[in-house]
């Protein structure tokens, strides 16, 4: 299976579970702009996501907590937060079966092997 039909089953996966954790009628919105950025800034999301900052900060609060997002660094000083897409970087690094994607799994350390 290659890698851009296994997102495609990624994505149409973690749908429904970023629904279910925000409740939030902007959650597919995030879930899309969170895929086309996996590993991204916590403040680029809230300025570029489309959705207003408040709502974008529990969103993303919410998919933490969910842990269908990872934080890879802590926000330090004027340094934002930088968090990534947990199943989508398993699959990228090549330790995930597509498959077996299962949100109730997550990587506690993203960058660990």
């Amino acid at each position: 299976m290659c890698f851009s039909s296994s997102c495609a089953m990624l994505l149409a996966f973690l749908k429904p579970a970023v629904q279910e954790a925000t409740h939030s009628q902007y959650a597919v919105a995030a879930l899309d702009w969170i895929f086309s950025t996996p590993t991204f800034r916590a403040t680029d999301f809230e300025k570029h996501a489309g959705i207003p900052v408040p709502t974008a900060k529990r969103i993303l609060r919410l998919l933490e907590n969910a842990e269908i997002l990872a934080v890879i660094r802590e926000a330090s000083g004027r340094r934002p937060r930088v968090l990534c897409l947990s199943s989508c970087w398993r699959l990228r690094r090549g330790d995930l079966d597509p498959k077996l994607v299962d949100h109730e799994t997550p990587i506690r350390d993203p960058q660990s092997r």
